[in-house]
């Protein structure tokens, strides 16, 4: 019993420390397409999924699979973000940046998650590849868990006044220069990030 404590703890703990920027560009995305919260939280999940799923086919394959390609998905957001900045420019503070659709909702969570999941990957792929076939049903199991809550946190997030209306006031200056530094960080980070020990 003290060892599934210890497997389900390190998994939250190393999802926490590894997932911190998600949040906060999660939240970000939530107050941004506010209209469609399904399709946010689809985007999340779908994404951080897709790193799972990377993260325990390179533990399994002991390093082999491609992992430090992913940060290269750091371009997706730096493209969102820029066309996002056109747009504050050209349409002026009253119009919010892109498509508020519920299909852009989705792709732009979809894919700013999946770059920002680097060193969660290269985590995880890490704690995969250490433990037994038991274990890894436990990081799988708790990994699966932190997912549904940060994506309920990030949605309560923005239904509290104090939080949700700096979030609309500013949220949308703010989500393209988070979108451009998430890219940059990520792409800066895509050799380094595939390093263990870094």
């Amino acid at each position: 019993m003290t060892e599934v404590l210890l497997v389900l703890g390190m998994t939250a703990g190393a999802f926490v420390a590894t997932n911190l920027d998600n949040f906060v560009l999660l939240v970000a995305l939530n107050a941004r397409y506010d209209e469609h919260p399904a399709q946010v939280a689809a985007g999340y999940l779908g994404g951080m999924l897709l790193v799972g799923a990377l993260a325990l086919a390179a533990g399994k394959l002991a390093g082999n699979a491609p992992v430090q390609y992913l940060g290269y998905l750091g371009l997706v957001p730096i493209a969102i973000g820029i066309a996002a900045l056109v747009r504050l420019f050209r349409g002026g503070a009253a119009q919010a940046p892109g498509p508020t659709s519920g299909g852009a909702a989705l792709v732009a969570t979809l894919t700013t998650q999946l770059s920002n999941g680097t060193d969660t990957a290269v985590t995880f792929a890490i704690l995969y590849a250490d433990s037994n076939d038991v274990a890894d049903y436990l990081v799988a199991l708790a990994f699966c868990c932190m997912l549904c809550v940060f994506a309920a946190a990030a949605r309560h997030a923005t239904r509290h006044e104090w939080m949700r209306r700096p979030l609309e006031r500013y949220g949308r200056y703010a989500t393209p220069f988070i979108l451009i530094a998430v890219g940059f960080f990520v792409i800066s980070n895509s050799g380094l990030d595939t390093m263990p020990g870094t």
